[in-house]
């Protein structure tokens, strides 16, 4: 089946599309076994393995053009590319495009090591697979579809757009539990298997939203949604991560004050760290 969507979606050229719908879905996926010791998060890796094969015969495809800049345009229906972008100027070698742009093949390659040492064989050929699958779709697939900023841009607002609703779905079981923070590990279930990720992945959308907030105000609310996802997950350093977006920002609008956030920082350390130093001593006294 995985082989049959890719074969269509590279016969139909609509690499793009599906990719988007991949955006869409990998919040909102949810892990299922498939075979014993063996799962999957369906939709979102079926979709990225299905991507995978279009790309690579997309790769294969490239060897029959016979333009002199060529930046993967077989993946997209309209490419347009800017003067600036580096492009590949051989396009009948397959491997062009990850020769062009190695360091994340490179980061791939390092995996091989730990699967040539490992006591668990198996599970590292996984790890592998799964992370190659995702440096490929994500990063050179990533290139290949989207040229603009505007276009990436919109790939972090489709995913937005699935994540945040997830908030609610926390916040009603939470109110089920009667709000007991012994629960709270839980209540993203089935979509995120612990809180913290969840936190993780909100503080990270705060981080992108606030920023392009800056120039399109729309995202201020998106901003604002992320905010209260994080202090419903509960996440300590997913809370403490939110002051960095909003001092970046307050050093945009206030340049003249930037060496303010370094003293105060500074500061803060000097007042918190004996304070921190003596409750963790006494934490460990009651221990002995």
């Amino acid at each position: 089946m995985m082989l049959g969507l890719g074969l269509i979606i590279w016969k139909s050229n609509q690499l793009p599309v599906v990719y988007l719908i991949l955006i869409i879905c990998l919040p909102i996926s949810i892990e299922i076994e498939i075979l014993k010791g063996f799962a999957m998060h369906l939709p979102s890796e079926f979709i990225t393995g299905s991507l995978i094969i279009a790309f690579f015969l997309g790769l294969l495809n490239s060897r029959k053009e016979n333009s002199s800049q060529l930046r993967l345009s077989m993946l997209h229906p309209n490419p347009q590319f800017s003067s600036n972008q580096k492009t590949i100027e051989s396009p009948r070698k397959a491997l062009a495009v990850f020769l062009a742009f190695p360091i994340p093949l490179l980061w791939i390659a390092s995996f091989f090591v730990p699967v040539l040492f490992s006591e668990m064989t198996l599970i590292s050929i996984k790890f592998l697979i799964v992370n190659a699958a995702y440096v490929t779709i994500f990063y050179y697939g990533g290139m290949a579809i989207f040229t603009s900023s505007k276009q990436i841009e919109t790939r972090i607002l489709l995913y937005c757009m699935a994540f945040l609703p997830l908030t609610f779905w926390g916040w009603y079981n939470f109110q089920v539990f009667e709000y007991n923070p012994v629960t709270l590990p839980g209540i993203f279930r089935p979509f995120y298997r612990d809180h913290t990720i969840f936190g993780a992945v909100a503080a990270m959308i705060f981080g992108f939203s606030l920023g392009l907030s800056i120039k399109n105000k729309y995202w201020i609310p998106i901003a604002l949604l992320a905010i209260f996802a994080v202090l419903l997950s509960g996440s300590r350093a997913a809370t403490i991560s939110l002051s960095l977006p909003i001092i970046g920002v307050f050093m945009y609008y206030f340049p003249k004050l930037k060496w303010a956030i370094p003293l105060m920082l500074i500061g803060a350390s000097v007042y918190l760290f004996p304070n921190i130093k003596n409750d963790y001593t006494a934490k460990i006294d009651a221990l002995d």
